[in-house]
């Protein structure tokens, strides 16, 4: 019958040849009627309904149930608020996931907002008031100035004003009214162009340092950053790091809070292996962790030192306090040192502070 009807007719069947006709056929039927935009009027079908109903009449509610058998990834589609104004104001709090990676950067014990941070924020302006994706927008920035350092604190929150000029593109980011970076920030149509150009033509420019050389100078520095690719080029004083390049840079040098650790004195010796030389306790094991942390980059050391009852230790022949003094000389290297000693051996009160003392067999 369906190749005998025009293309614009559709065919509802009540019930289908060669199964038994049912009530149920007939209200799918029903059903497809409602889904071609038809409204049948069901309620002929049953007696009429005096209202209000009795009381003690079943709800229909709880005959009506949604399947969560199973489960279906959705596309989620976030829509960029765009905002009209050129000044914007952000707080920055420990609480805040989207800035809780500013808390981890430490230079000197003090907590410093991160310079790259204020023009990430920047960034995220010109997408907002765009209404799209900062990470789509491709941005040169020029004439940047970081005016001076803001400190964190995790107790209170920090305010930062940014401010973009439309007219010229310069911006500003303020605290407190005081200006700590300003610049010129703009769109670029090609971001192929802005290209350094003898980096565009050849990848094999002379590097004049790699990213293990700038991770050693910046853990010198007590920068501890890893897994981002780094590299500088000598000959165009540039810096680059994926799909970030800069260039141009001028370095002041600014007053930095003084150590409050004592100097520490070195001297390269040669050392024969079999020459019968004899040195002394302390010389022996400071060779040895030198020799270790050379080899081994390590940034955490762990050391336990083990008495047994039975040994004839006095408190000056243990090891353990010996490289507490080495290691605390060295202020990039975090130390975690345990002495494994029976309860009252020795005195606790004259081991180092940050000394965990544990009994044997209770680790």
């Amino acid at each position: 019958m369906t190749n005998l009807l025009e293309s614009t007719i559709t065919f509802i069947p009540l019930y289908k040849r060669g199964q038994k006709h049912t009530i149920q056929s007939f209200l799918e039927g029903i059903g497809d009627l409602y889904n071609v935009g038809l409204q049948p009027q069901i309620a002929n079908l049953y007696p009429p309904v005096q209202f209000p109903v009795s009381r003690g009449t079943p709800m229909i509610s709880p005959l009506i149930k949604w399947d969560h058998s199973e489960d279906y990834y959705v596309f989620r589609y976030k829509e960029k608020n765009k905002i009209f104004s050129t000044e914007r104001i952000i707080t920055i709090t420990p609480d805040d996931e989207d800035f809780e990676y500013m808390y981890g950067h430490v230079i000197d014990e003090r907590i410093l907002l991160p310079v790259t941070s204020c023009l990430y924020e920047i960034w995220r302006t010109i997408g907002s008031l765009n209404g799209t994706d900062h990470k789509n927008i491709p941005i040169v920035f020029e004439n940047i100035k970081f005016v001076r350092a803001t400190h964190l604190s995790k107790r209170d929150k920090l305010e930062l004003t940014l401010v973009i000029q439309e007219n010229n593109n310069t911006f500003e980011i303020l605290e407190k009214g005081n200006v700590i970076v300003s610049g010129v920030v703009r769109i670029s149509n090609d971001i192929a162009k802005e290209r350094l150009q003898f980096l565009a033509k050849s990848d094999d420019a002379e590097e004049c340092m790699n990213t293990s050389d700038i991770f050693k100078k910046l853990r010198v520095c007590s920068y501890q950053y890893t897994d981002v690719p780094v590299r500088i080029y000598g000959s165009l004083d540039a810096i680059v790091s994926g799909g970030i390049e800069i260039y141009g840079q001028r370095f002041v040098a600014i007053s930095r809070r003084p150590a409050n650790i004592k100097p520490v004195h070195e001297e390269y010796k040669f050392i024969g292996y079999r020459d019968h030389t004899t040195i002394s306790l302390k010389d022996a094991v400071q060779i040895s962790i030198q020799i270790a942390l050379e080899c081994h980059e390590l940034r955490n050391v762990k050391v336990i030192e083990v008495v047994e009852d039975d040994d004839k230790i006095l408190l000056e022949d243990l090891i353990i306090p010996i490289v507490h003094e080495i290691l605390s000389n060295l202020p990039s290297v975090q130390s975690n040192l345990t002495l494994d000693a029976t309860e009252n051996r020795l005195h606790s009160s004259l081991l180092p502070q940050n000394l965990s003392v544990i009994q044997p067999n209770k680790y």
